[in-house]
């Protein structure tokens, strides 16, 4: 006697594809709220490259996103966005760095040149943070980089700087959560000055408040 396969229903699939892309959207633009703080976008395409790229499944502990910048221009700054990481929130114990694993990976990401690794894994050793996502009631965060570039003005000439910092956006948290995430962004950020007359960039000790970048929240 054959047994029957059950069939997949082609529409029953296609109805929770659906749910599927909707509730993707709905983590996504918790996600994308949190930019408000940062620069004023069209969250259309960013919402799109997250889609494009995927959320990270239960099992993943994070996922990377395709390469974009959104850039606003302003008077005597340019502010360059991009997103690159999309965390899972309820595997925090996967990828955060504790202990030996913590002290060895700070030695070698130290001197590291690539600002995306160096900021992810400076997000790995905090354990506040690491913390506040775990305890995060959505699902996702997002790790993005901001770079900030201002030209200031001298009677004579001008002086150009740069600013780089991580963006951790973490949907609906309190504001003394939002002080930490803010705290950890700005204890991260890079500052570099331009060398007159030549197309280097030196690092500047100076808060970016001092060095003519203005607020990083841009209306």
């Amino acid at each position: 006697m054959r047994m029957r396969r059950n069939k997949k229903n082609p529409a029953s699939q296609g109805h929770l594809k659906v749910l599927e892309r909707l509730k993707n959207e709905k983590h996504i633009e918790e996600l994308l709220n949190g930019l408000e703080r940062i620069m004023v976008l069209d969250n259309l395409p960013l919402r799109q490259l997250i889609l494009d790229s995927g959320l990270p499944d239960s099992s993943q502990a994070f996922k990377y996103l395709q390469y974009n910048q959104q850039v606003k221009h302003e008077p005597d700054r340019t502010l360059r966005l991009s997103l690159v990481v999309v965390f899972n929130n309820r595997q925090v114990d996967r990828f955060r760095l504790r202990g030996i694993k913590r002290a060895l990976s700070q030695k070698l990401f130290a001197f590291s040149k690539n600002r995306m690794d160096f900021f992810i894994n400076s997000l790995r050793c905090e354990e506040g943070m690491m913390s506040l996502m775990a305890e995060a009631p959505h699902n996702f965060s997002l790790l993005g980089i901001l770079q900030i570039d201002a030209v200031e003005r001298k009677r004579f000439h001008k002086r150009r700087h740069r600013v780089i910092r991580p963006v951790v956006l973490i949907p609906d948290v309190n504001p003394i959560a939002l002080r930490r995430i803010t705290t950890f962004e700005n204890a991260q950020e890079i500052r570099k000055t331009k060398c007159l007359g030549l197309p280097f960039y030196r690092k500047d000790k100076r808060p970016a408040d001092q060095i003519a970048t203005g607020s990083v929240h841009s209306g």
